[in-house]
């Protein structure tokens, strides 16, 4: 059921299938569930009105997200991803071959994958599998942006929760990371400036870099960092593939523990950051206005 995506009232009377499906169903979820379109377009090899499909992607994404959460799992799932990318990496049609590579090794894709882990307290977490993904491919991987573009983004995911002096050290690779992938991109720009997909990465890069500016200055407090995090947000947010960044409303989490770019703009307004430079002061301003006009345009 699960490999042909879909079982008819006819599949059911030829194996012999009565109550079996109905009453799994309700444990699946939204990964099996009846269907009638068949009422309105019924096909010659079944003019049954009845059948229950199967969405196996759903299915098979929820498995690995559990399982994941599994230490006797987690070397399988290892390799089985890098297994794939190695075939991926293989494959002699360049355009087709990085699309697909990408989609696979993007963070946001992997996280989702894997999400079962995202519980907080779990033993052995998605984060961890996640960064030791990333790990077992840099070797192979290292030499693309899009890659430490992700491995910098996937860093960064909980880090808060860190005791130091782990937190620090993964923040700074993530920095390394970053930088590294916006001079890959800064060298590929320069031989080709009109692809506009490069720009686009470059500006998600220097958002990203905000992002861990933003994190170093929550977690080390002073005149330095905090110039440094306005500088690089400013640099950001002035790149036009970036004024649309769901980040500068993030009103999800918004606790204590919460050192967002969202929560450093509302720092920015607050008395504490008033006794700067008239340059700074600027920025400040300019960055704060951004975000008005932001949350004008998305009401």
């Amino acid at each position: 059921m699960v490999h042909i995506g879909k079982l008819t009232s006819a599949d059911l009377v030829k194996y012999q299938l009565m109550q079996e499906p109905f009453e799994l169903m309700p444990k699946l979820d939204k990964a099996v569930e009846p269907d009638f379109r068949p009422m309105i377009t019924s096909s010659i090899n079944d003019s049954s009105y009845y059948q229950i499909v199967c969405n196996a992607q759903a299915w098979l994404m929820g498995y690995i997200s559990r399982i994941s959460l599994k230490q006797m799992y987690f070397n399988t799932i290892t390799k089985a991803v890098v297994y794939i990318v190695k075939r991926m990496v293989e494959n002699t049609n360049i355009k087709k071959r990085d699309k697909e590579l990408f989609d696979f090794i993007k963070f946001d894709n992997l996280n989702m994958l894997l999400g079962g882990a995202r519980k907080k307290g779990a033993p052995f977490g998605a984060r961890r599998l996640i960064q030791n993904i990333y790990l077992e491919l840099k070797e192979l991987l290292g030499d693309q942006y899009q890659f430490n573009h992700q491995y910098a983004k996937c860093l960064l995911w909980g880090i808060e929760e860190l005791e130091e002096p782990r937190r620090s050290n993964e923040l700074q690779e993530s920095l390394q990371s970053a930088i590294l992938a916006t001079q890959i991109v800064d060298d590929l720009m320069t031989k080709n400036e009109k692809n506009p997909y490069l720009a686009i990465s470059f500006a998600h890069i220097q958002f990203t870099l905000s992002m861990i500016y933003v994190k170093r200055f929550f977690f080390n407090q002073s005149q330095k960092t905090f110039s440094e995090a306005v500088e690089q947000l400013e640099k950001a947010l002035r790149l036009k593939e970036n004024q649309n960044a769901y980040e500068l409303n993030d009103d999800i989490t918004n606790d204590d523990n919460d050192y967002s770019v969202s929560k450093f703009i509302d720092y920015l307004v607050s008395p504490e950051s008033q006794n700067y430079s008239t340059t700074l002061k600027k920025q400040i301003s300019w960055i704060v206005n951004f975000r008005y006009q932001y949350t004008l345009r998305n009401k």
